[in-house]
């Protein structure tokens, strides 16, 4: 595996009151000797307006897979997630914390990356929120990019 150039991803994206949304970040090029590494991954607000203190604000999670309807969890069984995210007001006073990420280290992606996020029950701050990936290009060799492939189609 080569390294390429690093770049970024960045939006927003609209909830419902406690709702959920999905975003297809990057689609199948058709070419599986290119791939993606991902380095880092926000989902944050864009106010601090009704932040809730025994819940958090948004969650979310990177997918090689289109998220299925109801599959509102960070479940790090599904082989088809990557990365999760998470923003959370701990104190209640309008101070956020950083926003938490975890990331599976080797993880590559060849086909299509879907972002699958959600404001959890009982919060009052729906609406706009922020993401910011940061993601590398990477050149695979014919066998990698099988494995990476096979990974990605079968789970």
């Amino acid at each position: 595996m080569k390294l390429g150039d690093s770049f970024y991803l960045r939006g927003s994206l609209a909830f419902p009151t406690t709702g959920t949304a999905n975003l297809n970040l990057i689609a199948d090029d058709g070419v599986p000797t290119f791939g993606f590494r991902i380095l880092r991954f926000k989902i944050f607000p864009q106010t601090h307006e009704g932040q809730s203190t025994q819940y958090p604000d948004c969650m979310g999670y990177l997918s090689t897979n289109p998220p299925s309807l109801g599959q509102d969890r960070l479940f790090l069984a599904d082989p088809a997630q990557m990365a999760w995210a998470m923003f959370d007001n701990t104190s209640g006073s309008g101070i956020e914390s950083d926003p938490s990420f975890e990331l599976i280290d080797d993880s590559v992606f060849v086909r299509e990356l879907w972002l699958k996020g959600w404001v959890m029950p009982n919060t009052a701050n729906s609406g706009q929120y922020n993401y910011f990936i940061e993601i590398q290009r990477v050149s695979l060799t014919d066998t990698e990019a099988l494995v990476h492939l096979a990974t990605e189609v079968l789970g």
